[in-house]
């Protein structure tokens, strides 16, 4: 938007400047721990991004709900139960993380066919870790026994050496391996989702807006865009300096730990027809797993965001 001799329009309570309208207060929501990643840097730069934490996927969805948040990062198949269950009130505006999950174990294991009638310890009930290995083990024909814990529950067993086999994102499996000098990893989920999944990309993370927010602001969300894909670059390339802001902005307890986790992390930067057609892949195969991890059913069109 270009607008022309603002000096002469600032007496018109009418007219308003290009900054005004992408300088608008924005109340953002994360997870503490690698998804906000990607907003470390423009959180820290714009002062008009409001950012709140959550412990819990949760807590940011209820707030989103409610209005007291207008964009916030969420796990992608719960983006698309949000959809489903408000009345498609919420638009997903881009995939900012990749897989992240990985299975760690004290055992030496190079084959999938290995895991049978193994009990193995997951991170978190009804999230991505769960869908994807029941995806995967299907796939490949292993019966195994899944455990669900709560995260820190998992790492703290695993470091406790009270777990053989854990599925496990980061941060914790930095945590890990800095604290257990028999856990190590033993499969990228990632790649294994991959390779059962004709080469279909695993999704983790996602950035919604509520709808209302959009229709009124849309000026200020395509320049969030910018703002993110311009954070997630710095990211990329800036390991160091992002992890001591995400320290700084109490995503993260531990700089060191935050840099590693930055690398396995898988942070990006989709949006447009590519985020709908990867996120329609992954959806799609979600649903074929198990239809409630997604909401029971595919989000239509109007769940994609596309300036």
């Amino acid at each position: 938007m270009t607008v022309a001799g603002c000096n002469n329009q600032n007496n018109n309570p009418s007219n308003t400047t290009s900054n005004e309208l992408q300088n608008v207060n924005i109340n953002v929501g994360c997870l503490n721990g690698p998804s906000g990643f990607s907003m470390a840097k423009m959180l820290t730069d714009n002062a008009h991004y409001n950012l709140s934490l959550a412990a819990s996927p949760d807590i940011i969805t209820t707030s989103l709900i409610s209005g007291e948040l207008d964009i916030a990062a969420l796990p992608v198949n719960l983006a698309a139960t949000l959809y489903n269950q408000t009345e498609n009130k919420f638009k997903i505006i881009a995939v900012t993380g990749l897989g992240n999950i990985y299975l760690m174990s004290s055992k030496n294991v190079d084959d999938i066919k290995q895991l049978e009638g193994k009990t193995i310890v997951v991170a978190g009930k009804g999230a991505t870790p769960e869908y994807a290995i029941m995806n995967i083990l299907e796939k490949s024909g292993v019966n195994a026994e899944l455990e669900f814990k709560p995260p820190a529950e998992v790492a703290a067993a695993a470091i406790a050496g009270q777990a053989d086999f854990i599925l496990i994102p980061e941060p914790f499996v930095t945590q890990i391996m800095n604290q257990s000098e028999d856990m190590k990893v033993v499969f990228d989920v990632n790649e294994l989702w991959e390779n059962y999944n004709d080469g279909k990309e695993l999704l983790m993370t996602c950035v919604v807006a509520r709808l209302d927010f959009i229709d009124a602001n849309k000026v200020a969300v395509d320049k969030f865009l910018d703002n993110l894909k311009s954070s997630i670059e710095f990211c990329g390339q800036n390991h160091t300096e992002t992890a001591e802001l995400a320290v700084e902005l109490g995503m993260m307890e531990n700089a060191q730990i935050a840099k590693k986790a930055i690398l396995n992390s898988a942070v990006t930067f989709i949006s447009g027809n590519e985020m709908k057609e990867k996120a329609v892949n992954f959806l799609s195969l979600l649903y074929e797993t198990e239809p409630k991890s997604i909401g029971d059913e595919v989000p239509d069109d109007g769940f994609y965001y596309n300036r």
